[in-house]
């Protein structure tokens, strides 16, 4: 019997329903095409607040000294925004995404670890600057707080499966920082990249107990790294 416990992917009911909620906010975005703001839909109420949704792909991996034979692990990222425009120069955002963070490793030896998925709900709060008027490429900055939604670890089969806890606390905080290229008044290319700040591992009471992914010594810093590719809309 193999004792991989998987993580949440997105079932075919849930990709339907994302990509018909993609199609309606790009029918909405086509009727509200007159746009001056550096991303988003115009409000008639507020010319200055847009909202709007992202969706790419993430690459993550973790830092630590103890964690060997370390593998990017590819993801989704998707999300909702919203951003408000002081003046012409600044730009507040707030986001509530959900990335598929960890990372894979390429150990042999039965019972090891394969990888860790870790499905965070990120809501980094960023500021935009505009150095030149109308300009299309746009630099970022934030703070980013994260809570883990669910974790999971991958095995290779063992001779007697055994469940798994996963040592991984329950929040991150994160320094985030990118770039926003505008590809027309409503939809922009955004690269951004999450510096994990906290130590994420979560040792157990009693280094005995078996089995606990990532086994580590005391000693041992995690901290997250995640790298996201995104359609802002």
């Amino acid at each position: 019997m193999n004792s991989k416990f998987k993580i949440p992917l997105p079932k075919s009911s849930i990709l339907r329903l994302t990509l018909l909620v993609l199609f309606l906010f790009l029918m909405d975005t086509a009727v509200y095409s007159q746009n001056d703001g550096i991303s988003g839909n115009d409000f008639d109420i507020n010319p200055n607040l847009h909202l709007g949704i992202k969706a790419g792909l993430g690459f993550s991996n973790m830092e630590s000294a103890e964690l060997t034979h370390k593998k990017t692990l590819p993801g989704m990222s998707v999300g909702l925004y919203g951003n408000y425009l002081f003046g012409q120069k600044l730009l507040l955002q707030i986001e509530l995404n959900g990335n598929l963070k960890g990372a894979n490793f390429s150990f042999t030896q039965a019972s090891s670890l394969d990888k860790l998925s870790l499905f965070y709900l990120d809501m980094p709060v960023i500021v935009h600057y505009v150095f030149i008027k109308n300009a299309k490429l746009l630099p970022f900055i934030g703070f980013q707080p994260s809570v883990v939604i669910r974790k999971d670890a991958y095995k290779t089969q063992e001779v007697v499966p055994q469940p798994i806890s996963v040592g991984i606390k329950k929040y991150d905080i994160a320094i985030t920082a990118g770039l926003l290229y505008k590809l027309n008044p409503s939809v922009g290319l955004q690269i951004q990249f999450n510096y994990g700040l906290m130590d994420i591992n979560n040792k157990p009471p009693n280094q005995l107990t078996l089995p606990f992914y990532p086994y580590l010594g005391n000693a041992s810093r995690i901290y997250n790294r995640n790298l996201q590719l995104c359609l802002v809309f």
